[in-house]
């Protein structure tokens, strides 16, 4: 049974979604050795400076409970020789998807008529 974790701010719901993209990273890393033998660089590029700063000071004030999982992450980052890139909100692609446009942008595909 799965269960749920309560958070307490987005910061932690941060930290938790970059804790699950370290574990899948493992093994697309041994799936591109294996097929390629290729050893290929990790980058993880996150949007929440919340989880750089957390990165950079390895300590989680917002919500210390969750310190030993700031702490696996770090480890695995360095055990992965990967590196974490802080995309600002407005570069990242995925929130054209999920975030309220406030700029008229121009359509690529355009509806046709019936």
């Amino acid at each position: 049974m799965e269960r749920e974790e309560k958070l307490n701010s987005s910061a932690s719901a941060e930290l938790i979604a970059l804790r699950e993209a370290v574990k899948c990273a493992y093994k697309w890393k041994r799936l591109v050795d294996v097929l390629w033998k290729y050893d290929c660089e990790v980058e993880f590029c996150v949007d929440a400076k919340c989880v750089t700063d957390q990165l950079a000071s390895k300590t989680m004030k917002s919500e210390p409970s969750l310190h030993g999982m700031l702490e696996y992450v770090f480890q695995e980052i360095e055990r992965l020789k990967a590196c974490v890139i802080r995309v600002p909100t407005e570069k990242q692609l995925a929130d054209r998807h999920t975030k309220l446009q406030t700029t008229k942008t121009e359509s690529v595909i355009q509806r046709s008529e019936v």
